[in-house]
Formats: C-alpha cells, sequence, structure tokens
C-alpha cells in the first residue's frame, strides 16, 4: 500500500518531497486487526541529510534518521538510481533525468 500526499508529508529540515511513503502497521493477533500506527518516508533532496523521515498517525514527526554528511547521501542515492535506470519508465526517467546527471558524478 503505497500512499501519495506529499503536501502532508514533507521533509522538515529542508521542507523537500518525501518519498516511498509506507504506512507502519500494527497487527493485533486476538482480533485480527491491523492499525496504522504512523508513516514513513525517504527525503528525496540531494542537498539534505536527512535518509528517513517517521511520521505518527496524526502526520506529526517523530523520528529523523540521517546520513554522516552529504557524500555519502549523493553516493548512496546515486547508486540507487543508477542500478535502477533500466527499469524506469519513460515517464520518469525524463521527471529524474536532472537529478540523474547531477547524481552520476558520485559514482
Amino acid at each position: 500500500m503505497i500512499i501519495m500526499m506529499s503536501k502532508i508529508f514533507r521533509c522538515p529540515r529542508c521542507h523537500g518531497e518525501v518519498i516511498g511513503i509506507l504506512p507502519i502497521i500494527l497487527f493485533d493477533h486476538n482480533n485480527a486487526i491491523y492499525t496504522v500506527v504512523g508513516y514513513e518516508g525517504f527525503c528525496s533532496s540531494l542537498r539534505c541529510r536527512v535518509c528517513k523521515v517517521t511520521y505518527d498517525k496524526n502526520y506529526n514527526v517523530v523520528g529523523i534518521r540521517m546520513f554522516k554528511d552529504l557524500q555519502t547521501k549523493r553516493k548512496v542515492m546515486a547508486k540507487i538510481l543508477h542500478e535502477n535506470w533500466d527499469k524506469y519508465s519513460y515517464k520518469t526517467k525524463k521527471k529524474l533525468w536532472q537529478k540523474y546527471e547531477r547524481a552520476r558524478k558520485y559514482l
């Protein structure tokens, strides 16, 4: 289940878009009920050190996990873009082309 509410989910440091938003689900074995406890996503900006942002169910920021420096994040993002580039559709490639060009020098 992927949730697309980028207007609610913003990076608390750079106010950039948070991508890959997934719910954190708690399963109650006694009643067989799934409850959403929170959400987590990844900051897509190459100028921000934030790796993962965790929100509660009321969309408030609960936790932030950060890279130790920007170079590490840029290398990781460049590696991910390079490995998945052939899998992306034309529309996605067009949207990510500038980021891919900037990140290519960190490979």
